[in-house]
């Protein structure tokens, strides 16, 4: 087995360490193709990101708006003064 991938519209070469060869191995098992493994990867990596990326922004929204810093601090003792002692 080749430890490069090619695609033959736009070339990307991959080197297959042993992690990646597991996983590839793995994902064959699902009955899609390589090509289809591949192109899910990188859809599921950039979607990821940029879910990381939006939630980021949306905690530091929350984190700058000081009625929300007012609402959790508020929500915290709360749960403090219901809750057993540690």
């Amino acid at each position: 087995m080749s430890n490069t991938l090619t695609s033959v519209n736009d070339e990307i070469s991959v080197q297959l360490d042993d992690n990646l060869r597991r996983a590839l191995t793995h994902l064959r098992s699902t009955g899609l193709t390589d090509e289809q493994n591949i192109q899910q990867a990188i859809l599921d990596t950039a979607r990821n990101l940029f879910d990381a990326a939006r939630l980021k922004a949306q905690l530091d929204a929350l984190d700058a708006d000081p009625d929300d810093r007012a609402e959790m601090k508020a929500l915290h003792n709360f749960m403090d003064s219901i809750c057993e002692p540690w």
